[in-house]
Protein backbone atom coordinates (compact mmCIF):
# COMPACT_ATOMS: atom_id res chain seq x y z
CA UNK A 1 0.00 0.00 0.00
CA UNK A 2 2.59 2.18 1.17
CA UNK A 3 4.80 1.45 -2.30
CA UNK A 4 1.08 2.28 -4.32
CA UNK A 5 1.03 5.52 -2.75
CA UNK A 6 4.73 6.46 -3.59
CA UNK A 7 4.24 5.61 -7.14
CA UNK A 8 0.54 7.87 -7.06
CA UNK A 9 3.40 10.71 -6.00
CA UNK A 10 6.02 10.02 -7.74
CA UNK A 11 3.47 10.46 -11.18
CA UNK A 12 1.88 13.37 -10.00
CA UNK A 13 5.36 14.73 -9.24
CA UNK A 14 6.39 13.96 -12.61
CA UNK A 15 3.65 15.09 -14.88
CA UNK A 16 4.10 18.88 -12.97
CA UNK A 17 8.08 18.77 -12.87
CA UNK A 18 8.88 17.25 -16.35
CA UNK A 19 8.94 19.20 -19.25
CA UNK A 20 5.53 19.19 -21.67
CA UNK A 21 6.78 19.04 -25.23
CA UNK A 22 10.22 18.31 -26.78
CA UNK A 23 12.85 20.88 -26.51
CA UNK A 24 13.36 20.99 -30.86
CA UNK A 25 10.08 23.04 -30.81
CA UNK A 26 9.25 26.47 -31.74
CA UNK A 27 7.76 28.61 -29.40
CA UNK A 28 4.21 29.03 -29.74
CA UNK A 29 2.11 32.34 -29.15
CA UNK A 30 -1.14 32.56 -27.61
CA UNK A 31 -4.06 34.11 -26.33
CA UNK A 32 -4.76 33.43 -22.45
CA UNK A 33 -8.27 33.86 -20.80
CA UNK A 34 -8.15 34.19 -17.06
CA UNK A 35 -10.61 30.83 -16.86
CA UNK A 36 -8.24 28.20 -15.43
CA UNK A 37 -10.56 25.62 -17.74
CA UNK A 38 -10.89 27.93 -20.93
CA UNK A 39 -6.65 28.74 -20.28
CA UNK A 40 -6.08 24.89 -20.03
CA UNK A 41 -7.70 24.04 -23.29
CA UNK A 42 -5.92 26.63 -25.14
CA UNK A 43 -2.30 25.66 -24.06
CA UNK A 44 -3.75 22.23 -24.54
CA UNK A 45 -4.86 22.94 -28.44
CA UNK A 46 -1.28 24.90 -28.82
CA UNK A 47 0.62 21.65 -28.12
CA UNK A 48 1.98 23.32 -24.94
CA UNK A 49 -0.04 21.73 -22.34
CA UNK A 50 -0.05 17.81 -22.28
CA UNK A 51 -1.79 17.42 -18.91
CA UNK A 52 -4.87 20.12 -18.42
CA UNK A 53 -6.27 18.94 -14.72
CA UNK A 54 -2.74 18.71 -13.17
CA UNK A 55 -2.43 23.02 -14.69
CA UNK A 56 -5.48 23.46 -13.03
CA UNK A 57 -4.72 21.45 -9.48
CA UNK A 58 -1.37 23.47 -9.18
CA UNK A 59 -3.82 27.02 -10.11
CA UNK A 60 -5.86 25.84 -7.20
CA UNK A 61 -2.86 24.74 -4.53
CA UNK A 62 -1.34 27.84 -5.30
CA UNK A 63 -4.36 30.43 -5.11
CA UNK A 64 -2.67 31.84 -8.16
CA UNK A 65 -4.91 33.28 -11.05
CA UNK A 66 -3.80 33.58 -14.73
CA UNK A 67 -3.32 36.44 -16.23
CA UNK A 68 -5.14 37.27 -19.90
CA UNK A 69 -2.94 38.18 -22.77
CA UNK A 70 -1.18 36.95 -25.58
CA UNK A 71 1.89 35.30 -24.49
CA UNK A 72 4.82 33.64 -26.65
CA UNK A 73 5.23 30.37 -25.06
CA UNK A 74 8.23 27.02 -25.30
CA UNK A 75 6.45 23.37 -25.77
CA UNK A 76 9.69 22.80 -23.70
CA UNK A 77 8.29 24.58 -20.32
CA UNK A 78 6.90 22.21 -17.37
CA UNK A 79 3.64 22.56 -15.25
CA UNK A 80 4.98 24.34 -13.07
CA UNK A 81 7.06 26.91 -15.16
CA UNK A 82 3.85 27.41 -17.27
CA UNK A 83 1.85 28.26 -14.14
CA UNK A 84 5.01 30.52 -13.08
CA UNK A 85 5.22 32.32 -16.50
CA UNK A 86 1.16 32.80 -16.77
CA UNK A 87 0.42 34.01 -13.28
CA UNK A 88 3.45 36.29 -12.71
CA UNK A 89 4.07 37.73 -16.21
CA UNK A 90 2.45 40.67 -17.52
CA UNK A 91 1.95 40.03 -21.16
CA UNK A 92 3.77 43.38 -23.14
CA UNK A 93 1.23 45.18 -25.55
CA UNK A 94 2.54 45.67 -29.00
CA UNK A 95 2.10 48.76 -30.74
CA UNK A 96 2.76 49.73 -33.88
CA UNK A 97 4.39 53.22 -34.61
CA UNK A 98 4.27 54.25 -38.58
CA UNK A 99 6.99 56.81 -39.27
CA UNK A 100 6.32 58.87 -42.33
CA UNK A 101 9.00 59.82 -44.72
CA UNK A 102 10.69 63.24 -44.12
CA UNK A 103 9.61 63.90 -40.10
CA UNK A 104 12.49 64.63 -37.67
CA UNK A 105 12.58 63.12 -34.55
CA UNK A 106 10.59 66.10 -32.77
CA UNK A 107 8.04 64.90 -35.62
CA UNK A 108 7.92 61.50 -33.89
CA UNK A 109 7.98 61.87 -30.07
Amino acid sequence: MVLLAMVVLVGALATVLIPQGSATADPVTLTVSDDPREASATLQGGGVLRFPRSFRMLLALRRARVMPGTYTVSPHLSVWSLVDLLTTTRPRAERTVQIIEGWSLRDIG
